[in-house]
């Protein structure tokens, strides 16, 4: 669920804060605290073949922040999805880019970017469905 909290922080937040609000949530990591989906944390999180996932966060968090401040969350379902998608992918895109350094790009495809390609799909989904809630509730 950390890419389903990346593309809504960003989306909620806009890029400015939601890019900060990542790299803060990094820095945790980096510092020792356990708050990654794996057992790894402090600086070797961040140097192994599957450290290009979280390097994208930030970049993640732009994406969906920058297509939220042009409209493309809340009200907007289908281009909320979209921003929402898009984050999520790019994610899950850069971090097999990464591993195809360690394993190859058939490989990195095959493990690192084909099995999450549906969980991308289902966190947009409820991501959409969180932006829209957060739109209704701050209309009333």
């Amino acid at each position: 669920m950390q890419t389903f909290a990346v593309a809504v922080v960003g989306a909620w937040l806009g890029t400015r804060q939601g890019v900060a609000a990542v790299i803060a949530y990094l820095a945790l990591g980096f510092a020792g605290l356990p708050v990654f989906a794996t057992p790894l944390c402090g600086p070797a999180a961040l140097m192994g073949p599957t450290a290009g996932y979280l390097v994208s966060f930030p970049m993640a968090a732009a994406i969906s922040g920058l297509l939220a401040e042009r409209g493309w969350t809340g009200k907007r379902v289908f281009a909320s999805f979209i921003s929402q998608y898009a984050a999520n992918i790019f994610i899950v895109a850069f971090g097999a880019l990464w591993l195809s350094a360690s394993i190859g790009v058939e490989k990195a495809v095959l493990v690192g970017f084909v099995p999450f390609v549906i969980g991308a799909l289902l966190k947009a989904i409820l991501g959409t469905a969180v932006l829209y809630a957060k739109e209704l509730s701050s209309r009333q």
